[in-house]
């Protein structure tokens, strides 16, 4: 009968959670001033870490030292509560192209203040150039969670947001303006510090991003159609979109003089269910693929993609 009951609670939830547009699954809700620093819907600063490559020509014995040092600087955030260290990889033939001609830019200018017309001996040079390229992107990022204060703190930080937000409007498709917490922010930016350090000390070249280049990425490779190189998310700082007032909206729902979710921002396109496991997204078919246990050799990125490939 317990069981029964359970389930019976259980399925107006999964429903709903079934039937929820798949912007309202992003955790990011605002951003903070400073333009380096994203907030989720839990109060977690987030920051992301564009590493470019190494200053050194690697060898064995390099990729060794740079690896130790790396470990030395990380470890003491792996060991503490509230940080998170996030790594994705992006790998994508397709997207060669415009990556080519956009570091062409440059080229193309000086060209033009010269007086030559070299378009067309660009535009061909960069589409030979892109048969053997695809674009990569490595970012490590940075979580700092509500849980790397004390528990009596973050009662009081959350206090005082909830009376933040008392006195700002708010809107049910608008940004949550309160949702940073004030004492995280010194947490946070020394974590991004000490990483940075780590990378320095390593000899890698890593940066970090500005988050509206962050959010365009992230749009881009879920809809690179749709996603032009002039595309801007709107954040707190930037001028507000005209949008008109939904009809069907609450009387104290003030979204149309808000900025817009993140989530909305981001996932623009239509996103159809394959089956149980796929999705198509922008005329691409995506699939999780779950690593449950790690390789007992482990291999180069090379091997893996010739592998999937096969």
């Amino acid at each position: 009968e317990i069981y029964t009951l359970s389930l019976h609670d259980a399925l107006p939830i999964l429903n709903e959670i079934a039937h929820k547009p798949a912007s309202s699954f992003c955790a990011l809700t605002t951003a903070e001033p400073g333009g380096k620093t994203l907030v989720a819907d839990n109060g977690s600063l987030v920051s992301a870490i564009d590493v470019r490559g190494s200053f050194l020509a690697v060898g064995q014995d390099e990729f060794s030292r740079s690896v130790d040092s790396l470990r030395t600087a990380l470890v003491p955030y792996t060991q503490e509560t509230g940080h998170i260290i996030q790594v994705t990889m992006h790998y994508d033939p397709e997207d060669a192209s415009r990556a080519v001609s956009n570091a062409m830019w440059q080229t193309r200018k000086s060209a033009k203040a010269l007086g030559l017309d070299l378009d067309g001996v660009l535009a061909d040079q960069a589409q030979t150039v892109a048969g053997y390229c695809a674009t990569e992107r490595v970012r490590v990022v940075l979580w700092t969670t509500p849980a790397a204060i004390p528990s009596g703190e973050r009662q009081a930080e959350r206090a005082k947001a909830a009376k933040l937000r008392a006195h700002t409007p708010v809107g049910e498709s608008a940004q949550k303006l309160w949702a940073g917490l004030e004492s995280l922010s010194d947490l946070h930016e020394g974590f991004v510090a000490g990483v940075l350090t780590g990378f320095s000390t390593a000899m890698i070249d890593a940066r970090r991003m500005d988050v509206h280049d962050l959010l365009w990425e992230i749009r881009q490779i879920l809809f690179p159609g749709l996603t032009g190189p002039g595309w801007r998310a709107r954040l707190p700082g930037d001028p507000l979109p005209i949008r008109f007032q939904d009809p069907l909206s609450r009387a104290n729902d003030y979204s149309h003089l808000l900025y817009p979710t993140i989530g909305s921002q981001i996932f623009s396109g239509e996103i159809e269910d394959v089956s149980s496991t796929l999705v198509r997204i922008d005329g691409r078919v995506h699939a999780p693929l779950m690593l449950t246990m790690p390789p007992s050799k482990p291999q180069s990125f090379g091997h893996l993609f010739s592998t999937l490939c096969s």
